[in-house]
């Protein structure tokens, strides 16, 4: 019963490719994920905004995957978006 539960979620979990502005910048390929409050940003994005790790805020968020398994957030971007154009 409990893996069919998880299941269902991760279908209902199904993300949409986009195009989108992040701070001025157009990105061909955004990935937007249906309501997650917590998303990953890989390090080559942040190079594409001008961005480095000091220009990230500290934080003391938490982050758990659909398995439970929580995990410390290591810092925090703040950005303009715009999606789906």
């Amino acid at each position: 019963m409990f893996e069919n539960s998880i299941q269902d979620t991760i279908k209902r979990l199904n993300p949409v490719v986009t195009k989108a502005f992040i701070n001025s910048k157009m990105f061909s390929r955004v990935i937007v994920d249906k309501g997650a409050i917590v998303n990953v940003m890989p390090l080559i994005t942040l190079q594409k905004l001008s961005k480095n790790m000091e220009d990230l805020i500290s934080t003391y968020m938490k982050m758990v995957s659909l398995m439970r398994v929580a995990f410390n957030a290591l810092r925090t971007l703040i950005a303009d978006l715009v999606v789906g154009l």
